[in-house]
């Protein structure tokens, strides 16, 4: 059973000058809050294989592009932080009000929210789980298996 979202409900279009993001903070007290998944994309001036995950996002050159959200609702909206900077704001309400926040290899999406200054107290790694159910650790593969 879906839960119903808590917080900042958001809605994207694609316009012919790039994404337009909106959001209605009405009630967000009084609305349960929801789980979703998590995905970003950053840019780094230092190769994350060789340096590593904390030398990757410590570094004054990184920088979180764009973060991705699916929702319990079957709904998805990708945050541009590039294209339209301020709907950082937007997302950062969103993972804060989050009741479950999901991520596949979550040491890398955990690491990114704490360089933008926000530390949640349960991130569940998706690649752990497939793994305790016998598929691929890759997502690839794993949403296939499952």
């Amino acid at each position: 059973m879906n839960k119903p979202d808590k917080g900042t409900v958001f809605t994207s279009s694609i316009t012919n000058t790039g994404p337009v993001y909106t959001s209605d903070t009405t009630n967000m007290d009084t609305v349960p809050q929801a789980s979703i998944g998590l995905d970003f994309e950053t840019w780094g001036s230092r190769h994350l294989p060789t340096v590593g995950l904390d030398n990757y996002v410590s570094d004054p050159q990184f920088l979180p592009l764009m973060a991705g959200v699916a929702r319990t609702s079957r709904t998805t909206v990708v945050y541009d932080f590039i294209l339209e900077p301020d709907c950082k704001q937007d997302f950062l309400r969103t993972a804060i009000v989050a009741e479950d926040v999901g991520a596949h290899n979550a040491a890398f999406e955990d690491a990114v929210l704490t360089s933008m200054g926000v530390k949640l107290s349960t991130l569940v790694d998706t690649a752990a789980v497939a793994r305790i159910l016998g598929a691929s650790s890759r997502l690839e593969f794993a949403a296939a298996q499952l």
